[in-house]
């Protein structure tokens, strides 16, 4: 089975039947991360017609304030199957929504994927100290760190931590994601696509599930495997990663 590991369903707009054709048709578990409440409600709805959508609940960093509730989410937490997208951004979050409220709402969500045995799809850019250190102290499960483009001198400390990393649509052109992958084992990798949008900010193409092979084809390459054993292990790092949520 294919894995795409964070993506936006959202995002495919009326695109969405093709992008649900090629989910059914290439068996690619999805795991949909929301951006809050209603961003969740829309993928609610999706995930009851379609089994192989797994439903993330979050608050995205870019969509935190200084008044954001965090009052009333039981409904949420109690219904999703894994915490996200979630995180810390000093990089493109707008200037309303500031580090200390960041702060705030990821420490919520790490405390109840701790109390839920929840695994947490995480968002670092330009705080993956920061984050690192707040995982350290929730001690949340098995975290999901999504498309890292920080330090690699971190990677080594979050691997400790017991992180997933999940490589995504720039795999054709970064060397950070070349260098990320030598480091990480591949017994801690997962492939995601990060929605459609993700391919066309990286090379101006429209970014459809099964991008998730050509990142397989890519992990094969690098770690001098054959393609359906990196396709199995991947697998089998989704269902130890999520094995708790």
């Amino acid at each position: 089975m294919l894995i795409n590991a964070h993506d936006h369903m959202e995002s495919y707009g009326d695109q969405l039947p093709r992008t649900l054709n090629i989910i059914e048709e290439k068996e690619i578990l999805t795991l949909g991360v929301s951006m809050g409440p209603a961003s969740y409600d829309r993928l609610k709805d999706l995930a009851q017609d379609h089994p192989l959508i797994k439903k993330g609940f979050g608050i995205h960093p870019w969509m935190v304030r200084p008044d954001t509730s965090l009052e009333g989410l039981d409904p949420y937490l109690d219904d999703c199957d894994f915490i996200g997208e979630i995180g810390l951004d000093r990089v493109w979050a707008p200037p309303e929504s500031r580090l200390p409220d960041q702060v705030r709402v990821l420490r919520f969500f790490l405390d109840e994927a701790k109390e839920r045995s929840l695994t947490v799809n995480l968002h670092t850019k330009g705080c993956e100290k920061e984050v690192l250190d707040e995982v350290r102290r929730a001690d949340v499960p098995s975290p999901l760190i999504h498309w890292y483009s920080g330090p690699l001198d971190l990677v080594p400390a979050y691997l400790d931590l017991g992180a997933y990393f999940t490589i995504s649509s720039d795999f054709m052109d970064s060397q950070l994601t070349k260098d990320l992958v030598a480091m990480v084992p591949m017994d801690r990798i997962l492939t995601e696509t990060d929605g459609p949008g993700s391919l066309e900010w990286v090379r101006g193409e429209y970014g459809w599930p099964d991008l998730v092979e050509g990142i397989l084809d890519f992990l094969a390459k690098e770690k001098g495997r054959d393609r359906e054993e990196v396709e199995a292990m991947v697998e089998a790092n989704f269902r130890r990663c999520f094995q708790g949520s």
